[in-house]
């Protein structure tokens, strides 16, 4: 039986104890009511007040009894709807471990793959850069040896790549080499930077690898820079044919304003100064790569791409004579923090480059070569 027929059965029975107290309560009127009988039959009277308390003592027990049943039925009816609440909750918590259990048998989807990280993009950076240089040799152009040159460039950064919107290799007022970013122009074939700070200063200076081969169907020549090893050479064949090679400073000139921020991070600078000065040959004996009384180039740069701290170049009669190629490091011996000193005891064929003492404003180089041991005094 639910809790429903269970509280209609409860109703059911206070409705006929209600009716069995009203049919008390009218026979209790119906003996209160005179009747047509002789008041002498004492008998009768006395029958009807005896009857009377009996009367009322059931009808007291009657709504007694109803009370009771009432108040009897409503608990158990609670503890049936408690029972059956207790039971639809089992009910709902079976369902719900059913359902959890067919879950973990079915095969779960496999997991989308994780979103690639969103790459930062980076600001394009640019710059205006120049090279000094000097004319070694030249053919098919007004620029003669020794005249002054400046590879001028436009380049800009982004993402560690490098490109350049523009190039000019000028001597004098004659423009031997123009590059731009005109579509209909062929790019360079390689471009490379490598920037290293300027000790003491917010400015930077560069080192320029440029290869230009240039096609059949421009006119511009070809270009190959490698500041590193100072060397500028142009060609171009045809009826404009020319060539010409610069001896070019290795580092440019210091440029203002921030970082382009190229990928191969650069050591501190253990000096600011840049020694360049003009010198001539003192003496010079055996087959040494220049004759007493030639002109010389000297100059000593702090160093930031490698672990020496300074590079020396010496050039007499527009040859290298010491830092030719990749090499010239050297730790040099400062003195309130400017170089003042160098010393490479190693001979070309054990280092690279001859012999060279450097004190103040005396260099000397010394080596040996196919044609026996020669050297150098350099006056500065």
């Amino acid at each position: 039986m639910t809790f429903r027929d269970d509280r209609e059965a409860s109703h059911r029975r206070a409705e006929a104890l209600q009716q069995e107290v009203e049919t008390l309560q009218r026979q209790v009127a119906a003996l209160k009511t005179p009747t047509s009988a002789p008041a002498s039959t004492p008998a009768r009277a006395q029958g009807s007040s005896v009857a009377l308390p009996l009367v009322g003592a059931a009808l007291a027990v009657f709504v007694i009894a109803c009370g009771v049943l009432l108040a009897t039925g409503t608990p158990r009816s609670r503890r049936r709807a408690n029972a059956v609440s207790a039971s639809q909750r089992a009910q709902h918590a079976e369902v719900e471990r059913l359902a959890a259990r067919t879950r973990e048998e079915q095969p779960s989807a496999p997991a989308p793959p994780p979103a690639p990280p969103v790459a930062a993009v980076e600001p394009v950076r640019t710059g205006r850069i120049a090279w000094p240089a000097t004319v070694d040799a030249a053919e098919g152009v007004r620029a003669r040896p020794g005249d002054a040159c400046v590879l001028d460039g436009d380049f800009a950064v982004h993402n560690n790549d490098v490109t350049v919107h523009s190039l000019t290799v000028r001597c004098g007022d004659e423009t031997l080499y123009r590059f731009d970013d005109d579509p209909a122009h062929p790019p360079p074939a390689a471009v490379g930077l490598r920037e290293g700070p300027v000790y003491g200063a917010a400015t930077h200076v560069y080192l320029l690898r440029y290869d230009d081969a240039a096609g059949v169907s421009t006119t511009r020549p070809t270009l190959n820079i490698s500041t590193l090893r100072h060397t500028v050479t142009l060609s171009r064949a045809g009826a404009t044919a020319m060539r010409a090679s610069l001896y070019v400073r290795d580092v440019s000139d210091a440029r203002e304003g921030p970082a382009l921020d190229i990928t191969r991070q650069a050591r501190a600078p253990a000096f600011a100064e840049v020694v360049a000065r003009a010198g001539r040959v003192l003496r010079a004996q055996g087959a040494a790569p220049a004759r007493a009384g030639e002109r010389c180039s000297f100059e000593v740069r702090p160093v930031w791409e490698y672990e020496e701290s300074c590079r020396v170049a010496l050039r007499c009669g527009g040859r290298m004579v010491y830092g030719s190629g990749e090499a010239g490091y050297l730790a040099c011996a400062l003195r309130a923090g400017r170089p003042v000193g160098a010393l490479d005891e190693r001979t070309t064929s054990e280092g690279g480059d001859p012999r060279l003492t450097w004190r103040d404003d005396r260099v000397t180089v010394s080596d040996f070569g196919e044609a026996g041991a020669w050297s150098l005094d350099v006056g500065l």
